[in-house]
């Protein structure tokens, strides 16, 4: 085995020496420490990010609710019912049954501490991250330094507006599934069987119930799931028919779902006419930057590496289902995820475009992103060549290495700023600060709510009041 095994896991045989000599070498740290080293330091980033990623929220962390989580209010408190009606409606441009579901249970459960989300959503994020660290290291049959690249894009301080914000349960948790999406297809040895379809149909339809991001990944796996099945139905083999016809069903299910969520779906009230097609590639292109967290001004450079990355990864994979019988099945359903990864730009594009240039860098969008380039980390993985391999994982790694530094001080500074204006409006609460100037002062973009319109502010202070929910219970009329 060749000394590159501690980086890229030796997939292809070793080189010769004399070619060794001279070749791009980046593995030597681990190979002159060894693969305890290699664990030690891949954990180590696990557990430090893990650690930072808890304080944050504990430090900067407010219990109080804020932007679109005082919609869900009057639910919350039992003011109005949770309905088949309300669980189905739309959330601006998403339907979010799941999440709401989620957010009501996990305030029940807290005693409706508004940080509950947030402790949520860091312990899915830690918790996935980790699943996914063995995932590689079952995939490869050991752990490298690379490998650092997943807590590092998962735990990342470019995700400090999901953190300190319950209501991003919503996003959260659609990306937390696409990433189980993820494993089963990378784990798949031949043929994708029931059990997996079954599972993969379970998540997908679940990510639909999570909004229009579960769309877009439904869509493109789904149709994916229901061509192999198809195939392998009329291929007639008398051991994988039961298997293709649950995952024909599974595909089948997945995508009426996918239809559903659009039957009576509108655009939310007051959406600015779309842009044309430059913008709205511009916007998602501006998504794509978001997955590496790099910071705004560098954010065509980030969109130039992804989309490369995006365009090796697919030729790739299209080469190895050409040429591999073995791994077609594995290498289409994984082109099929990038496929969702293409679409959420897309998608966002679409969606965002009208609100003008910039409406794609939003730090939240680096969850969305994750999925996508932790599918091209498994692409080169699986089926680089031993020296594309170390180009592209290592390249990854010292990516998200960076970034990450250079987003600390802008995370702290949102932070800070988030927290001395939800602790202003606590304070006012606290003085009896009357509830009209409370909701005048405190109103969004400065404030805690997008806006006041037809007293709902007002109204939602009242109930909580009225609930005698935390610090809300000394508001003044």
């Amino acid at each position: 085995m060749s000394a590159g095994a501690a980086i890229d896991g030796a997939l292809l045989p070793a080189e010769s020496s004399a070619r060794r000599k001279w070749s791009f070498r980046p593995e030597w740290l681990p190979t002159c420490f060894g693969a305890a080293a290699s664990n030690f330091i891949v954990w180590g980033t696990w557990a430090f990010l893990v650690v930072a990623l808890v304080a944050y929220v504990v430090k900067f962390g407010a219990n109080i609710p804020y932007g679109d989580e005082w919609e869900w209010i009057p639910q919350l408190v039992g003011d109005e019912p949770v309905t088949f009606s309300w669980l189905w409606s739309q959330h601006n441009e998403h339907r979010v049954p799941v999440p709401r579901l989620l957010y009501l249970g996990l305030m029940r459960i807290s005693g409706n501490d508004f940080r509950a989300g947030m402790f949520f959503d860091a312990m899915m994020l830690a918790s996935t991250s980790a699943f996914l660290l063995l995932a590689v290291k079952w995939t490869r049959g050991k752990t490298s330094l690379v490998d650092a690249f997943i807590p590092l894009i998962l735990l990342h301080p470019g995700q400090y507006e999901n953190l300190l914000w319950s209501f991003q349960v919503s996003l959260v948790v659609p990306c937390i599934l696409a990433f189980f999406v993820l494993r089963l297809i990378t784990s798949i040895k031949d043929t994708l069987t029931g059990s997996g379809a079954l599972m993969m149909g379970t998540c997908l339809i679940l990510m639909v119930l999570c909004g229009s991001i579960g769309t877009m990944y439904a869509i493109p796996i789904g149709l994916w799931i229901a061509c192999d099945s198809s195939r392998r139905w009329f291929a007639g083999a008398a051991g994988t028919k039961k298997d293709a016809l649950i995952s024909l069903v599974v595909a089948l299910v997945s995508l009426l779902a996918s239809g559903l969520y659009f039957v009576g779906y509108a655009n939310p009230p007051g959406t600015p006419p779309r842009p044309g097609a430059a913008a709205i590639v511009q916007v998602g292109l501006e998504f794509w930057s978001m997955s590496l967290g790099a910071p705004l001004e560098y954010w065509t450079v980030s969109a130039g590496l992804v989309s490369m990355l995006m365009i090796a990864s697919v030729f790739r994979l299209a080469f190895v289902a050409w040429s591999n019988s073995v791994e077609r099945t594995r290498a289409l359903g994984m082109l099929a995820f990038l496929a969702s990864f293409g679409a959420l730009a897309a998608g966002v594009g679409l969606g965002r475009s009208c609100y003008g240039s910039g409406a794609g860098l939003t730090s939240r969008y680096m969850t969305l992103g994750a999925p996508g380039l932790v599918c091209i980390f498994f692409t080169w993985l699986l089926y680089g060549g031993t020296r594309s391999r170390q180009v592209v994982l290592v390249g990854m790694y010292i990516m998200l290495a960076a970034t990450t530094v250079m987003l600390r001080q802008p995370a702290k500074e949102y932070a800070r700023n988030r927290q001395n204006r939800l602790n202003s409006f606590a304070a006012d609460i606290i003085a009896g600060v009357p509830l009209p100037q409370l909701t005048r002062t405190h109103a969004y973009p400065t404030g805690v709510y997008p806006h006041d319109r037809n007293g709902h502010l007002s109204c939602r202070l009242l109930m909580l009041r009225h609930a005698g929910v935390g610090v809300f219970q000394h508001i003044q009329d």
